[in-house]
């Protein structure tokens, strides 16, 4: 790294040694630095012996800040002298970007004036605010104000050191911040993000090469990640100097750096093993000398019991064995250095987000569990634009005490990427709700303070779960590494971060209620007297939840004080073990049917758990409690009134006025519950679609987002907030309509924006599109803001489109479909032609409806070498159908028995299923002529019309205008009801009319039509809707 920058702007390393070779051509080291090294270290000489803490603020702006700006190349104007701070709009030339400039006092470090800056930004227009402050010269990034990005020089080391000039040239010249495009400083952040996905792609690399060198060994269960995050967590923390590397007695001996230094050097480096296990000792109990003071790792990543082949004791003091060695070389240094052309290169772990251990998860699941799952790694703006969007306005106006009362959850937390977000912004909020009720001022709050706040948020504020424990063990390594303060333990947080599957699971209501496994409906049964104990034992679980909350994890005592208090209440001694019984056999009769007790058995067994009920026989009691808990465990039942108690309780047992969490934040996973998925997955669909728990989820097939997303607004309290990333389906398919009703109906839904994932958001198809969700419970939505188009992380600020309610119900038809608007026009498009026109599938319309033939899979055994052809989409092109193409034959007789209405024998309005946003045309049809018969790829009109008024459809579906109307509402195919729902001017056999039915004919017959029949067409077709 080069002395004297700092900063999140640009990854530090990338600075140093990718800047001036990989950069845009401006940046590279054949452009000419103005002014020269030389005279910049005049011109700083001078203004040392001129300015100091003393000196006021427009001599610092005469002596020193007027000039570096001339010699960048700006032209300064706009002077505004305040009492703080001077304000100026900077050029390159007349009519270039704007720039703000702030020049503030001598050495002058007050929050405040980041706020000054991003403001004088947007106030003059610009994306760039240079705050002078000497000795320090900051660029801030005002677009991305709320992330803070800048990167700062200090111009004592720029004057002392060459290379720290030339990047200070390079990147505060006039001709890269005044520039747009290629030659802006946009497009060098844009550079050194693609650098750090790179970087992240190769720790990937190196997790997987570090696990199959420990692999190798036959480890013990687990040990061989336990070492991999072990080795993780030390290169983190010495980079962000948490503990004394740098110390003469440490560094030679226990630091992670010289191990992986030593491993670099020779690949049959001794040592390597005993070595890793001294600094586990060390760093698990501590030391405190007068000459060494080495703070504790408390917690399961840094126990014995997390890898014991590491520790294991040796006969005759023996070290590591060489395959031992090897096997911690190769990972210490897969996981500090990547491979380059010119060689390996030290990873640095600085410029690294804690987030980035969610790359490591992505490799530690692999990538087809990953794409089977939808589980990835979420960008770092993104959660931070869902978290600062969900949860501003719960933290705006709030006290610092009101803001550590906040409950955060996130039900599928992965790496933690979402809780670490949330820990960061509601710090960031306590901050400045502690400085406006002035029981801090701004200086007061220094690096070790933010730490500390972080520490207080995650203990009080932040709930995870996952049922991949893996997940969970990062998930707690990321909110650590986040948290981490000076000379203080880990934190606790087991009894926050939880392994569980979040879907699966019963409150203590549901146990009043037992009906027959087929009983969909949540109607009222005979319900259950179960006074029980539950409000006594939960009591006393909220207590002991708010004693954690209330002793700072401040020593290893009281850390080891909370994992002994949390064992007991978490374990069999807990006044709500029995409810937890209950609820594991409530929830087995879907995931073991055949083993599962019988309603009145259940009914039988749960007054023996809660009330001692001793009418059952002990035997069968104990059978089925067997069977419970082997399914719990399988599937990690997850009962969340019992886990998280104090969301749902008072210190009385009784339950919250609102119970629940204040908001929900995260990404579920976005994966298909099929037919083959198994027993579990079997067992989870008929738990959705039986329990009564889902009743927005029971139909059609099932994408686990879906249950996620309403198992995230039961959890939230009326009036808590929703953020989360979905998709897209959600906002356009026929399965997700019942969640779209509650979202409008019984949510205020403020915000949805939509992303197209063609710049590789996700590494998943970049056809796909998903969206970020915004919701509350409670009242019904009024109105929302909609964004579309959002295809980079860094755009997602993009203001959006206000749309009413009334005005979405109208466009969005009876599917209640939620647009996909990126422009104005798109929004009167929709509104125009659905006030105009009634659907085409409507009673005062066409009464059209459409369905599918035959089945290219189920029909199979049907097609043979003769007979009629079987077309399937792709023989469908506008307005042609290419049935000699066709690889499918079925005779007449088979047909008429697949299909007993004979549709084959008439011609028909037909048109393609599967399409996509991006496609020339969204909506393709053609008239399938008679004597065709058609695959499940295409939708036929099964409504009898006259062949004049099918031909005039037919130009209407292949028409731009209609197009544009189906790509703001499709999902990935397009749906009966999506199209049935399509405004079309009636037929009335106007002349217009006949002569577009006229052309939609001619236009199949040549394989290409003329231009100017295309023309023709489309003019009359544009008239035709625009004289209603």
């Amino acid at each position: 790294m080069l002395p004297g920058i700092s900063g999140n702007l640009l990854p530090l390393q990338y600075v140093a040694t990718h800047l001036c070779t990989n950069a845009p051509a401006h940046l590279g080291t054949s452009a000419p630095v103005h002014p020269s090294h030389a005279h910049f270290a005049r011109y700083w000489k001078r203004v040392e012996a001129t300015c100091g803490p003393a000196t006021g603020l427009r001599t610092i702006t005469d002596v020193a800040a007027m000039p570096l700006m001339a010699d960048l190349g700006f032209n300064a104007s706009s002077a505004e002298f305040g009492s703080r701070v001077a304000r100026f709009q900077l050029r390159a030339a007349p009519g270039a970007q704007p720039v703000g400039l702030i020049v503030a006092p001598w050495a002058n470090r007050s929050p405040a004036i980041w706020r000054d800056a991003v403001d004088h930004a947007h106030s003059v227009g610009a994306e760039w605010c240079v705050v002078f402050a000497p000795p320090a010269l900051q660029i801030v990034d005002a677009r991305a104000h709320w992330s803070r990005q800048f990167i700062e020089f200090s111009l004592a080391d720029a004057a002392q050191n060459p290379d720290t000039f030339t990047r200070l040239a390079a990147l505060a010249a006039a001709r890269v911040l005044s520039a747009s495009g290629d030659l802006s400083l946009r497009r060098t952040v844009a550079h050194a993000a693609a650098f750090q996905d790179a970087v992240r792609a190769d720790l990937q690399h190196g997790v997987a090469d570090s696990l199959a060198a420990l692999h190798a060994l036959r480890l013990g269960p687990g040990e061989s990640l336990a070492i991999v995050y072990r080795v993780l967590f030390l290169l983190f923390v010495e980079s962000r100097d948490l503990i004394p590397w740098r110390h003469p007695l440490y560094r030679p001996a226990y630091s992670i750096g010289t191990l992986c230094e030593a491993a670099r050097q020779s690949p049959r480096a001794t040592g390597l093993w005993e070595g890793l296990a001294a600094v586990s000792r060390l760093l698990r109990s501590g030391c405190h000398t007068p000459r060494l003071d080495v703070p504790p790792f408390n917690g399961r990543l840094f126990a014995r019991s997390a890898a014991p082949t590491l520790e294991r004791r040796r006969s005759g003091g023996a070290r590591g064995a060489p395959r031992e060695d090897a096997a911690i070389g190769t990972t210490l240094v897969s996981l500090s250095t990547r491979r380059t052309r010119h060689g390996r290169e030290t990873i640095a772990y600085p410029d690294l987000g804690v987030e980035q251990l969610g790359a490591v998860y992505e490799r530690v699941l692999g990538l087809p569990d990953r794409k089977d799952s939808g589980t990835f790694y979420t960008p770092r703006a993104l959660t931070e634009f869902v978290v600062r969007t969900t949860l501003t306005p719960l933290t705006h106006n709030a006290s610092a005490d009101q803001i550590l009362t906040l409950k955060v959850l996130d039900p599928s937390m992965g790496s933690g990427a979402f809780l670490v977000a949330a820990c960061r912004h509601l710090a960031a909020a306590y901050e400045r709700a502690l400085v406006n009720e002035h029981r801090l001022s701004e200086h007061e709050v220094d690096d070790d303070a933010r730490a500390d706040f972080r520490r207080l948020v995650a203990q009080r504020c932040l709930y995870g779960v996952d049922k991949n424990p893996t997940a969970v063990e990062l998930a707690r390594l990321s909110l650590w590494l986040a948290t981490l303060s000076r000379g203080k333990p880990l934190s606790f947080l087991d009894h926050r971060l939880r392994a569980g599957d979040a879907l699966v699971g019963a409150a203590p209501e549901d146990l009043r209620r037992v009906a027959d496994r087929q009983q969909r409906s949540r109607s009222p049964l005979p319900l259950l007297d179960l006074d029980g104990d539950l409000e006594p034992a939960a009591g006393r679980t909220v207590a002991f939840l708010r004693e954690f909350d209330a002793t700072a994890d401040d020593n290893v005592k009281v850390v080891r004080q909370k994992e002994a208090m949390w064992s007991r209440l978490a374990g069999e001694s807990s006044g709500l073990h029995r409810w937890r019984l209950a609820s594991d056999l409530w929830c087995l009769r879907w995931f073991s049917p055949t083993s599962a007790p019988s309603a009145p058995e259940l009914r039988a067994a749960i007054d023996a758990l809660i009330r001692n009920d001793g009418t059952l026989p002990a035997g069968p009691l104990t059978r089925w409690l067997h069977d419970a808990r082997a399914a719990r465990d399988a599937r990690g039942f997850f009962h969340w009134p019992l886990e998280f108690s104090d969301a749902f309780f008072d210190a009385d047992g009784r339950p919250r006025p609102h119970p629940g969490f204040d908001a929900v934040v995260g990404n579920p996973p976005w994966e298909m519950l099929r037919a083959g998925g198994g027993a579990g997955a079997a067992g989870l669909a008929r738990f959705i679609r039986d329990s009564g728990i889902y009743s927005s989820c029971g139909r059609g097939h099932i994408n686990l987002y879906q249950p996620f997303l309403e198992r995230a607004l039961d959890l939230t309290r009326r009036g808590g907030r929703v953020g989360l990333v979905l998709p897209w389906g959600l906002a356009s398919d026929d399965g997700a309509k019942a969640l779209r009703e509650r979202l409008l109906d019984r949510c205020e839904t403020s915000a949805i924006t939509g992303f197209d994932n063609r710049n590789a958001i996700f590494p998943i198809h970049r056809g796909v599109r998903f969206l970020a969700l915004h919701a509350s419970p409670g009242a019904a939505t009024q109105a929302m803001k909609l964004t579309g188009g959002v295809t980079s992380v860094g755009d997602v600020d993009r203001p959006g489109i206000g749309v009413t309610a009334s005005l979405l119900a109208r466009v969005g038809g009876r599917a209640r479909r939620i647009p996909d608007l990126r422009e104005l026009s798109d929004l009167a498009l929709l509104d125009r032609l659905s006030a105009r026109f009634p659907p085409v599938g409507s009673r005062e319309s066409y009464g059209a409806s459409f369905g599918r033939e035959l089945n290219v899979t189920d029909d199979r055994h049907r097609f043979g070498e003769r007979g009629l052809p079987v077309i399937e989409g792709k023989h469908i092109q506008p307005f042609a159908c290419d049935a000699a193409s066709a690889r499918f034959r079925i005779t007449s007789s088979a047909a008429v028995r697949a299909l007993p209405d004979r549709p084959f024998d008439q011609a028909r309005l037909a048109y393609r299923d599967i399409s996509a946003v991006g496609n020339r045309h969204a909506l393709i049809a053609a008239i399938v002529p008679a004597g065709v018969v058609t695959t499940h790829t295409i939708f036929c009109l099964k409504t009898p019309l006259p062949i004049e008024q099918q031909q005039f459809l037919c130009a209407c579906f292949n028409s731009e205008i209609l197009n544009r109307f189906v790509r703001l509402l499709m999902g990935g195919h397009l749906t009966t009801s999506l199209v049935e729902g399509l405004p079309i001017p009636r037929w009335t056999g106007s002349a217009r009319q006949r002569r577009i039915a006229r052309l939609a004919a001619r236009m199949r017959a040549p394989a290409h039509p003329s231009t100017r029949r295309t023309r023709a067409l489309a003019h009359l077709l544009t008239r035709e809707f625009e004289t209603y």
